[in-house]
């Protein structure tokens, strides 16, 4: 049996759309498995515990009803969280050729080879 093909994907959307490439395909669900990595620390952006370690924008916000003035960094730390490849994909291929055939599927999706990065390659999908 192959290695698992492991893409990465920052979205949510775009890691269902592969998964659903890949069963469209005719893939077997029992070898495409999709998991979410989250814990109880938040998003990589926009954490709820620390920010993100950025000095206000210098514009005036609103939270809550009270008006914060331009040296708050709320906006800049916890205002849009940004989630980071928090969406894995694994593909179990049954042979080279199948394997071939799900990097090929998945070209263009904006997901990122998590074992060609690790060999130093450049992202594949």
């Amino acid at each position: 049996m192959n290695d698992p093909l492991v893409i990465s994907f920052s979205s949510f959307e775009q890691a269902t759309e592969a998964h659903r490439a890949l069963l469209d395909a005719g893939f077997d669900p029992d070898a495409v498995q999709l998991r979410v990595q989250e814990d109880e620390s938040g998003p990589v952006e926009g954490n709820f515990l620390v920010g993100n370690g950025r000095m206000g924008t210098g514009e005036q916000m609103t939270v809550g009803g009270q008006r914060l003035g331009p040296e708050t960094p709320y906006g800049a730390n916890f205002e849009e969280p940004v989630w980071r490849g928090s969406h894995v994909l694994m593909v179990m291929p049954a042979d080279d050729a199948q394997r071939s055939r799900a990097t090929t599927l998945l070209q263009g999706l904006g997901g990122h080879d998590v074992n060609a990065a690790q060999a130093g390659a450049a992202p594949a999908a």
